[in-house]
C-alpha cells in the first residue's frame, strides 16, 4: 500500500520562466541618424487579445484550438513585456535613447505614439510563431493617424520546446520593431505612409 502512495505522489516537473528579449544586435541606425537622436517615440498602448493574457504560454495545436502550458510560463505580464522590448528595440533601430513604453507620464512628450493593436502572437512547437498586429501612429496629440500598417510576421521554430518558441517570438518582435522604426523614419524625412 505504501509503493502505491508513492507511485501517485509523482513530482510535477519544474516550471520554467520566460521573457521576450531585445535584439541583441541592431541594424545600426544609418547615416540619418543625426535627427533621430533627439526624437523621442511612445510606444503603446498595446492590446493583446485575452488568450493571451495569462501566465501560461499559448500555443496553437491547430487553426481553431490553441493550448495552455502549465509548466512553461511568461516571467511577468506579456501585456507589459510586448511594449518593453518593442521600446528597446526601436530606440536602438532609431538611434535614440528617448523611446519608452506606455504609459509614459510626465517622463516623456512624444513626437511619434504607436499604438498597437495585437491579434494574434502565438505559434507551434517545431512549426512557426505568427504575429499579426495593426500599428497605428499618430502625432503628439495623438488623435489623427499619420500611419496605419498591417503587419503579418511568421518566424520558424527550431526546435520542439519552448526555448525555441520564445527565441522565435523574440525574432518576431525584433521584425515588427523594424517595421516600427521604417515607418517613423519615413515620417520624419516627410515620406509619410
Amino acid at each position: 500500500m505504501v509503493l502505491a502512495f508513492v507511485g501517485c505522489r509523482s513530482t510535477p516537473p519544474p516550471t520554467a520562466f520566460y521573457t521576450l528579449a531585445a535584439m541583441t544586435k541592431p541594424e545600426p541606425a544609418g547615416q540619418d541618424s543625426a535627427p533621430m537622436r533627439d526624437l523621442a517615440v511612445g510606444i503603446g498602448p498595446v492590446q493583446i487579445p485575452e488568450y493571451l493574457d495569462r501566465p501560461q504560454i499559448v500555443t496553437r495545436t491547430a487553426p481553431d484550438k490553441v493550448a495552455l502550458s502549465e509548466f512553461n510560463r511568461w516571467g511577468g505580464s506579456l501585456r507589459q513585456d510586448l511594449p518593453r522590448v518593442l521600446a528597446e528595440n526601436v530606440a536602438a533601430l532609431l538611434g535614440t535613447d528617448r523611446v519608452l513604453a506606455y504609459p509614459w507620464g510626465d517622463r516623456l512628450d512624444p513626437a511619434y505614439r504607436v499604438a498597437l493593436d495585437v491579434q494574434q502572437f502565438d505559434g507551434a512547437l517545431g512549426g512557426a510563431v505568427l504575429l499579426k498586429a495593426t500599428c497605428i501612429v499618430t502625432g503628439r496629440e495623438g488623435k489623427i493617424p499619420l500611419a496605419v500598417r498591417k503587419a503579418d510576421i511568421q518566424e520558424p521554430v527550431s526546435g520542439n520546446d519552448y526555448d525555441a518558441l520564445v527565441s522565435a517570438q523574440s525574432r518576431a518582435v525584433a521584425a515588427l520593431s523594424r517595421e516600427i522604426a521604417e515607418q517613423i523614419r519615413r515620417l520624419v524625412s516627410g515620406a509619410g505612409s
